[in-house]
């Protein structure tokens, strides 16, 4: 049985119980599971015993650290056991966990206090999920996000080969290492995602050799000699405000899923594990105040509903928020990938096909113009999104790993140095806006400079774009 990491397996004197009497040594609660279903408890030092109807599970305390986890939340404790098939959990009131705990002989989980919302900047921080609602939160392994990551990379020409199979390595190893019961779920999924990913990142790679191969026999194509800059115009517009939009209810969303297999619910409960847009905008950040500083024709920013956590109660805390903190980026990231993806494959289809042009493929340009082929402005189109959804998403991933206050990556510096810079940053915190506009509007230089390396990103894609197309 665990406790922010720890667990204490030897029989242990009840003087330092909390919650029972000091000679309790048995008890026996009637619960109700996730889905409703009653279960009888009975806890002694030796063995936890959970029964229904026909059904009766032994856990023996050798088994208690594998197979009984318990997290504190708020006033209350989801404790869930592991029945190999699949899990039961309980969403129970501290006195009742505390009481089982000595009776079991682990006072040092008994000792341990309610929880308080991380974040209370709402009155939604103090929500917990209902007890209707399955208390019970799945499992994510590293090695099946490592395979989804290098899955998506597929697509590079020749060199996405090598990763694509490293992503089907991955994928395989993580799914037989993950056992078949419901807390396992999401694990399943997401080498089921990378495998497909995987096998049509490599398609994409090899289309792009191809392509390649064509362009250096010659094919490069030139802008027109005086091409001024082009404008936004409304089309362009539109795109961009639905990529941004996609961006940030991905990036909110992967916060809330990665506090949730961490072992935290609220985020969950307050239905942030969404990618339905009104669920992450805020009013005043996401549109108003956007709006408002492109008519001042000041330095744009806005924000989205920031995800309430509750992670001190989990285990590996300062893991736990560094996984959380980083979520958002790394998805936005991905995006990037996907797009680029898609982007190379229509690309390199268009290229491939004679007297096709494309003007515009290859730049930073919010305009697309193609020609030579059916359908040319519905392409146009898609390219246009693509283009600004891969620029979109890499300058939001860099803006956000910038360490100041409250951007993700000062969450990130925090708990990778709680003893020492950690500290600095817990005291200029609650100062973090002041600080963050500070930085926009006075920072000069500094600013461009820390989201140089998004614009690298962008560039060298553009670059090889052009390398395997021949469109710039």
């Amino acid at each position: 049985m665990t406790d922010h990491g720890t667990i204490d397996e030897s029989p242990a004197g009840m003087d330092s119980a909390v919650g029972a009497a000091p000679d309790a040594d048995s008890a026996r609660f009637e619960w109700l599971d996730g889905e409703g279903n009653p279960w009888v408890v009975e806890g002694t030092h030796n063995r936890l015993t959970l029964s229904r109807d026909d059904e009766v599970r032994i856990f023996d305390r050798d088994s208690w650290r594998d197979e009984i986890e318990f997290s504190p939340l708020g006033k209350q404790v989801v404790l869930r056991f592991d029945l190999g098939d699949r899990e039961v959990g309980f969403l129970i009131p501290m006195t009742d966990a505390r009481t089982l705990f000595v009776a079991m002989g682990q006072t040092q989980a008994a000792s341990a206090p309610p929880t308080e919302p991380e974040y209370e900047s709402d009155e939604e921080s103090d929500e917990a999920p209902a007890a209707t609602e399955t208390p019970l939160w799945p499992k994510m392994t590293t090695s099946s996000v490592l395979a989804l990551c290098s899955s998506l990379l597929a697509f590079l020409p020749g060199i996405g080969v090598l990763f694509g199979i490293s992503g089907i390595v991955l994928a395989v190893v993580a799914r037989r290492a993950v056992r078949n019961n419901a807390a396992g779920a999401h694990v399943r999924t997401m080498c089921r995602i990378s495998l497909i990913v995987a096998q049509v990142g490599i398609a994409i790679s090899l289309l792009a050799v191809l392509a390649m191969v064509r362009t250096s026999h010659g094919r490069i194509n030139h802008l027109p000699l005086g091409d001024e800059d082009l404008k936004w115009g409304w089309g362009a517009g539109i795109a961009a405000m639905v990529m941004v939009l996609l961006a940030l209810s991905v990036h909110e969303a992967a916060h809330a899923i990665t506090a949730w297999w961490c072992g935290d619910g609220l985020a969950k409960a307050q239905g942030r594990v969404t990618l339905n847009p009104l669920a992450h905008i805020d009013p005043f950040g996401t549109i108003f105040l956007p709006l408002l500083l492109m008519y001042w024709g000041a330095p744009v920013f806005g924000y989205a509903r920031p995800v309430m956590t509750q992670l001190s109660g989990v285990k590996r805390y300062h893991r736990a928020q560094i996984l959380v903190a980083g979520a958002g980026p790394l998805s936005n990231l991905m995006q990037a990938a996907v797009y680029a993806a898609l982007l190379t494959a229509i690309g390199s289809v268009l290229s491939l096909m004679s007297g096709v042009q494309v003007m515009h493929l290859a730049d930073m340009e919010p305009y697309v113009e193609v020609t030579g082929v059916a359908g040319a402005p519905v392409f146009a189109g898609i390219i246009l999104m693509l283009k600004l959804g891969i620029a979109i998403n890499v300058m939001l991933a860099t803006f956000n790993l910038i360490p100041i206050p409250p951007l993700d990556g000062s969450w990130i510096v925090q708990f990778l140095f709680p003893g020492t810079i950690g500290l600095f940053y817990a005291r200029i915190r609650p100062y973090g806006m002041f600080i963050f506009l500070a930085f926009i509007y006075l920072g000069g230089n500094l600013f461009v400079y820390c989201m140089f390396p998004g614009v690298i990103v962008i560039l060298g894609f553009n670059i090889l774009m052009t390398f395997v197309t021949g469109f710039v």
